[in-house]
């Protein structure tokens, strides 16, 4: 979770910390530059690029993450017009900026322990019943799976490489990857490089050998977001082994 948290705060921290040392650097009687007084009309592609960037921003920085209140987003705004329009930095950010990344680190703690708990949750329900289900095949390592297919008898290895068709989703539906969303063409990738689950379960099946597989987030990606798969998930994918090489 630490790995996760400091790369949702690295881009705000280097960014405040390179903002201090070149306010740091300059002179004390250097003036402030002046505000722009450009009041030229945009475009609505000039919105569409402005509202982007904002946006792209937000997502870098891990502001989402951080869970700003209406009343802390004001402010937040407020600093950056301020700057923009001229304002410098405050003579004592070098002083508050170690304080400010304890802030926004405590932030980002609070909030993927929150997304961690919700996930979880959400799978407690979902787990029951698979659990329940005897259709559906159990490993000892917790991974769930139904073979839809077998295959050839000969089964891949975990220094196999694979070629695969696949659809990976959430529990509530959520498609985050599948082959389908690359052109279509079958992915090829060695089974050591792959998440723990989707390893071992593609070593049940053979070439052209369809599974379904249920992975709990320890064989899976963890309490570690990625992309728009929330921290803590439990994913499900339908795989099918086109070659095995």
């Amino acid at each position: 979770m630490k790995k996760h948290l400091v790369k949702i705060c690295a881009l705000v921290i280097a960014a405040a910390s390179m903002s201090f040392a070149a306010e740091e650097a300059k002179s004390a009687s250097a003036d402030a530059p002046a505000a722009s007084n450009n009041t030229k009309k945009m475009t609505p592609e000039e919105k569409e690029y402005l509202n982007l960037y904002g946006m792209v921003v937000a997502k870098q920085t891990g502001a989402k993450e951080l869970k700003f209140t209406a009343e802390e987003v004001a402010v937040f705004f407020d600093g950056m017009k301020a700057y923009i329009n001229g304002a410098p930095l405050p003579a004592n950010a070098p002083t508050i900026g170690p304080k400010m990344q304890d802030y926004l680190n405590e932030r980002a703690m609070a909030a993927a322990e929150e997304a961690v708990a919700k996930s979880r949750a959400e799978a407690e329900a979902f787990w029951k019943d698979i659990k329940a289900n005897d259709k559906i095949q159990k490993s000892p390592s917790g991974l769930a799976f139904e073979i839809l297919e077998a295959g050839d008898p000969k089964l891949p290895t975990p220094e196999s490489t694979v070629v695969v068709k696949y659809t990976g989703k959430l529990i509530n539906g959520t498609v985050f990857d599948s082959t389908e969303l690359h052109g279509g063409e079958p992915a090829s990738f060695p089974l050591n490089g792959v998440i723990e689950g989707f390893r071992e379960g593609l070593q049940k099946i053979g070439k052209g050998g369809k599974i379904r597989l249920y992975i709990p987030s320890e064989l899976g990606y963890k309490n570690q977001a990625v992309g728009a798969i929330p921290p803590g998930s439990t994913l499900i994918f339908d795989a099918e082994i086109v070659d095995i090489k």
